[in-house]
């Protein structure tokens, strides 16, 4: 991250919390106008934190997008609890988001509890409310005022619907304190653009693999080229075992072709002509590897 100072400049950072699939990368990726932070409807598909900042004026609001709260299950799931709760710490506004479609679910009530142990401002948005009925949106709301004593303003978000979600970002915003900014201005991710264009390519798989495999991959950029006139990008596919190597590929290469080609045509959109180069390769030291790549930070 860079630091810069001018005068009477404001900075916020918000950790964006919630079970898994609540839909806190959406709300980011909503935010920053761009996918920095990639969306499936798989559970965990955020590893780690991502930082996105938004700049509005004098106000640059940090947004950490946390992996989804859930049990601790293997050295997947230790990892990302840790990294939750990690996040938590030092952040000025901690946002809960809410599925309106599952709100009750045991993360949910865990990460309100800790959040108000903290002396983080605590913001709620109720999200994805364009699916389900009204009457489940007061049951949430009833169950928040009686069951946890949040008097608050509730914020009702939709990004299919994009209901919502800039009176919320004012609201995140009102709410920044004077001190320098973390970003410069024109820097809106701590993600290298090699490290975005591999996570384009993981989100194509979890869309594209319906098994326990997307768990159980990891993805590494190992060449690119970003000054050239097209850009060049080659990712590599880590596996635990043959099989999944198998399926990744497909019969005839076709669902590795059909992941790559999917990732490329969002990476152009993004930045323009490029290649894209993605190559699965079973990894003997898989564990040590996603320590790595996901843990070392």
């Amino acid at each position: 991250m860079m630091y810069t100072h001018f005068m009477n400049q404001k900075c916020s950072l918000v950790a964006i919390v919630g079970p898994p699939n609540a839909g806190k990368s959406s709300l980011l990726n909503n935010w920053l106008n761009k996918k920095i932070s990639i969306v499936s409807s798989k559970p965990h598909t955020t590893r780690n934190n991502v930082f996105g900042s938004v700049t509005k004026e004098d106000t640059q609001v940090v947004f950490v997008d946390t992996p989804g709260f859930a049990k601790k299950h293997g050295v997947w799931g230790k990892h990302l609890q840790k990294s939750m709760y990690e996040s938590l710490k030092d952040v000025d506004t901690i946002l809960l988001v809410i599925d309106s479609l599952s709100p009750f679910k045991l993360g949910t009530e865990i990460l309100f509890d800790v959040a108000k142990k903290t002396d983080a401002n605590l913001l709620v948005t109720v999200h994805k409310t364009d699916r389900p009925k009204k009457s489940k949106l007061y049951e949430i709301g009833r169950w928040l005022k009686e069951s946890k004593s949040y008097e608050d303003p509730i914020f009702l978000t939709s990004t299919n619907t994009k209901t919502g979600t800039e009176k919320l970002l004012d609201k995140i915003v009102s709410l920044a304190k004077e001190g320098p900014w973390l970003f410069d201005k024109d820097q809106d991710t701590n993600l290298t653009k090699e490290w975005i264009g591999a996570e384009y390519v993981r989100e194509k798989v979890f869309q594209s693999i319906h098994q326990e495999v997307p768990f159980n991959i990891a993805v590494q950029p190992t060449e690119w080229d970003f000054n050239s006139e097209k850009w060049v990008l080659r990712v590599r596919l880590l596996v635990r075992t043959l099989s999944h190597k198998k399926i990744i590929i497909g019969k005839k290469g076709f669902k590795l072709q059909q992941i790559g080609s999917a990732a490329r045509a969002e990476l152009m959109s993004l930045w323009g002509p490029g290649q894209l180069f993605v190559e699965v390769v079973k990894d003997n030291q898989f564990e040590e590897t996603i320590k790595e790549l996901y843990y070392s930070s």
